[in-house]
């Protein structure tokens, strides 16, 4: 992904867009999520099975508000992710 997000947000409920609870546009913090991001290992994710799928979403914004914003599915429990192409093995807070 590119580095010309500037704001993050996490929906916790990906069935219920009314449910975001937590967002900054705090740049250092962005930038370091979008490069853990990018250096993290990714699995294609073709044909994994999830008994429960990935619950809550990271949305990376451009702080002008300019489309496309990336949504990022993510695994409350483990803290992995879902992206477009693969999944990422990486724990960004869950429990594991």
């Amino acid at each position: 992904m590119d580095d010309s997000y500037s704001v993050v947000r996490m929906d916790m409920d990906v069935n219920d867009a009314s449910n975001l609870v937590a967002g900054t546009n705090a740049s250092k913090l962005t930038e370091a999520v979008v490069r853990r991001i990018n250096g993290a290992a990714r699995q294609d994710a073709g044909d994994f099975e999830w008994e429960k799928g990935p619950e809550a979403e990271l949305i990376l914004c451009r702080e002008d508000g300019e489309e496309p914003a990336l949504h990022v599915l993510y695994f409350k429990e483990s803290g992995d992710l879902l992206l477009a192409n693969g999944y990422v093995a990486w724990s960004l807070g869950g429990r594991s």
